[in-house]
């Protein structure tokens, strides 16, 4: 059958249907490209491989970023107002993780940074100004990488620490079960009932969290 459908100059999403992919909308996007690439005869494999070596110690600004201690991202931006959680939110958190013992990252965009002064945490290192990132993305991987976890909205980071290894938790309002982290799983959301991150509580987060760490 795959053969079939690989004889045919142009393969619809009706065509794949016929032939039993599943196309439903709770199924992850990443199995939708994979269903794609059986069509086309393709062998399946998932790998995403850093063609680096892990930097666990860098510079940035002058900085020096040490990642021998055990820490966790918290990356505060996203692309849009609604996919945000609350700064306040963020806050509690990293004063949970501080009295759990770890070191807190933050990641964010320089439009987050004037919000998240009220995150003033000893155990707690911003890798962002009101200019922007203060890694690339370079650093962000070996930082993701080596991490004890990762939270994060619906945004491009979050995919990317998911993709690398880190154990993630997305936290999602407005985005559909298709978009949430392929590898991890982890995820909490308010898709099916207001859509509005926002009210994801902190002790949702801290109940995921100690699950995965």
């Amino acid at each position: 059958e795959i053969n079939r459908l690989v004889s045919r100059e142009k393969i619809s999403r009706i065509d794949l249907e016929h032939e039993g992919f599943n196309f439903s909308e709770n199924v992850n996007m990443v199995d939708r490209f994979l269903y794609f690439a059986a069509a086309l005869n393709l062998k399946k494999q998932i790998r995403f491989v850093l063609n680096f070596d892990i930097d666990y110690s860098f510079y940035t600004n002058g900085d020096r970023i040490d990642l021998s201690s055990k820490y966790v991202i918290l990356h505060l931006g996203a692309s849009a107002p609604e996919r945000k959680w609350k700064m306040e939110n963020w806050k509690c958190l990293t004063d949970w993780l501080g009295i759990q013992g770890f070191k807190t990252f933050l990641t964010g965009s320089g439009e987050d940074y004037e919000e998240s002064k009220m995150i003033q945490s000893g155990n707690v290192e911003k890798l962002f100004t009101e200019t922007g990132s203060k890694i690339d993305l370079r650093n962000f991987a070996s930082l993701a990488k080596t991490s004890r976890a990762f939270v994060g909205g619906d945004t491009g980071l979050t995919h990317l620490a998911d993709a690398i290894g880190s154990k993630v938790l997305g936290l999602y309002g407005t985005s559909h079960l298709r978009f949430f982290p392929y590898r991890s799983r982890n995820y909490l959301s308010r898709f099916d009932l207001d859509e509005n991150v926002k009210k994801i509580s902190v002790s949702e987060v801290i109940s995921k969290l100690e699950e995965i760490l």
